[in-house]
């Protein structure tokens, strides 16, 4: 199947990932521009976002009916420029919640996060293959 300029745009922002000294994980399947990331104790998502507009971020959970298993880092799903890509704005995806929850969401949305990237891919290794 032929890469995407998606795709494409992923993988860039996948070798600027791995200069920050962060493992990179992207799906097997070359026609998606989605991936995973991680600093061995925290899982983060990422996925490419249309006409080469910059990136949306999510933090990422185990917790079943937690929309899907994502929480969007920005609020409204605005992508991100490219010029964000730091090492400070991935580690939000980190977090147990994003910025904008209130306290009346959380009550609502309670998560339970993976314990490190072996417990990640224990569930979702055969649909990713790491970069190096």
């Amino acid at each position: 199947m032929e890469k995407s300029t998606k795709r494409q745009q992923l993988e860039e922002i996948a070798e600027k990932m791995r200069n920050m000294d962060l493992r990179v994980f992207l799906s097997k399947d070359p026609s998606e521009s989605y991936g995973y990331f991680s600093d061995e104790k925290h899982v983060g998502y990422i996925q490419a976002t249309e006409n080469q507009e910059g990136f949306n971020t999510a933090i990422c959970n185990k917790t079943p009916g937690s929309n899907g298993r994502h929480l969007l880092v920005e609020k409204d799903g605005i992508p991100v420029k490219a010029e964000k890509l730091t090492r400070d704005y991935l580690e939000k995806t980190f977090r147990t919640y994003p910025e904008y929850f209130s306290k009346e969401d959380i009550e609502m949305m309670p998560v339970r996060k993976y314990d490190g990237i072996d417990d990640f891919l224990s569930v979702h290794e055969d649909e990713l293959v790491e970069i190096w």
